[in-house]
């Protein structure tokens, strides 16, 4: 289908528009960084209205766009003049991310950075649909939205800023992953725009019809590099799949067997094949959770072992049983946090991760580690924190501390030290 022309560049103009947006200069290496710095700063804070805001402004699309049409009319000059520019700003946008990431205090993976390490088919489809999109909004004269919602569908900068947050926490998976969401994303956008150069029939820079072998053999370069790239997206969408329907059956299970129970964590090992449930209350017996076991075949859960973890309200506990609870809570958080350098969290555990690292930086001189957890209380759920402190504090001391955090996350309904010898709370 031929495109209008009274709203678009001609072949000419085009192809003029192209090449002067594949150069780059001082303005754009600016507004690159600071776009940078405004996406690693939205995945730092998990906020993905920044990140949005950054991939507006972001000017790597022109360079992608111009190597695409420089492919479709062999037009070496241009070609080089914008994979030069492109490999620029991508080595620029690393270098800043990485700066950022190593210096910023946050230094937990958010759900946003996760979310760009496990590229899937969807991704790939995205970008396809995002490209055809792109070359039809780049090549209208008239102020238009389609190039802007490419850049936010298409998500150019977020995995490059993983990229950089992989190399400052040195997490090889993470890089490749977000190395590979971005090559998925520039290579579709390459190959769309390709075909709609070759639609536009725009003149080509060499004479390649007296050369039909190469050609063809560009043909086949084109469908060997498309599979290759499109199989490991592949098999990350089984996976995806698969880790939904499993937890939707984990859903079911829970809402089906456990309804009347108060669950205040469960969590998922697939690789032990193990399902584990931390339920407020003692009234599950051993024949109660091996009823439970049972049922687990009927879910889809087959060959899951099942464990549960029952924790007694607070005001119940002996001062003994109460210490033994903080220091339960404390060894989880530390395995949470070492299990986090290399898995995913879900939103709560990902919270409690941040709200220790600030309220920590209340105090960074008295404080050595913060814990955060839920408790149970006269059928009422309080948020608490566990501090450790750097040093022996005072009860004047821990008085101080403990309404300093209170007044500034109102949120906090106790707070704990972990040298007392006794239940204590402090308000």
């Amino acid at each position: 289908m031929k495109l209008p022309t009274n709203d678009n560049y001609t072949n000419q103009e085009f192809y003029q528009k192209m090449y002067e947006d594949s150069d780059i200069t001082r303005e754009d290496l600016i507004i690159l960084t600071c776009a940078i710095f405004i996406a690693s700063i939205g995945l730092n804070m998990n906020s993905q209205a920044t990140i949005i805001g950054a991939m507006l402004i972001s000017p790597l699309m022109s360079p992608i766009l111009a190597i695409g049409t420089a492919i479709a009319i062999y037009d070496q000059q241009l070609l080089q003049r914008a994979a030069k520019t492109l490999l620029i700003e991508v080595g620029l946008s690393i270098l800043v991310a990485s700066c950022y990431f190593y210096f910023s205090p946050i230094s937990h993976a958010s759900q946003e950075i996760i979310n760009r390490t496990s590229p899937t088919i969807w991704d790939v489809l995205i970008a396809f649909f995002g490209g055809a999109a792109g070359i039809i909004g780049a090549r209208k004269k008239s102020v238009n939205n389609i190039v802007p919602g490419v850049a936010i569908a298409t998500a150019l900068m977020p995995p490059i800023c993983t990229v950089g947050y992989a190399i400052a926490s040195k997490n090889l998976a993470y890089m490749t992953g977000a190395a590979y969401l971005f090559i998925i994303n520039a290579f579709c956008i390459i190959l769309t725009t390709i075909a709609g150069v070759k639609s536009l029939r725009m003149p080509t820079k060499q004479r390649v019809n007296a050369q039909p072998r190469l050609a063809k053999s560009k043909r086949i370069l084109y469908i060997v590099l498309t599979i290759l790239i499109i199989i490991p997206s592949l098999v990350s969408a089984n996976s995806l799949v698969h880790q939904s329907i499993l937890e939707a059956n984990v859903k079911n299970f829970a809402n089906e067997e456990l309804a009347h129970t108060t669950i205040i964590k469960q969590s998922i090992d697939e690789e032990k094949q193990t399902l584990r449930f931390t339920i407020a209350g003692n009234d599950f017996t051993d024949q109660k959770i091996q009823d439970l076991q049972n049922d687990l075949v009927h879910y889809g859960l087959k060959g899951y072992q099942l464990k549960i973890t029952q924790i007694a309200e607070l005001s119940q506990l002996s001062g003994k049983q109460f210490e033994d609870y903080i220091n339960s809570i404390i060894e989880a958080n530390q395995s949470n946090q070492l299990a986090n350098k290399n898995t995913d969290n879900d939103d709560s555990t990902e919270n409690a991760i941040v709200l220790s690292e600030k309220i920590q930086q209340l105090s960074p001189d008295t404080i050595q580690q913060v814990t955060v957890a839920t408790g149970y209380q006269k059928d009422q759920w309080l948020e608490l924190v566990i501090i450790q402190p750097k040093k022996t504090l005072s009860a004047d001391e821990k008085k101080q501390l403990s309404k300093k955090i209170m007044k500034r996350y109102p949120e906090i309904d106790q707070v704990f030290f972990t040298d007392l010898n006794q239940k204590q709370q402090l308000n």
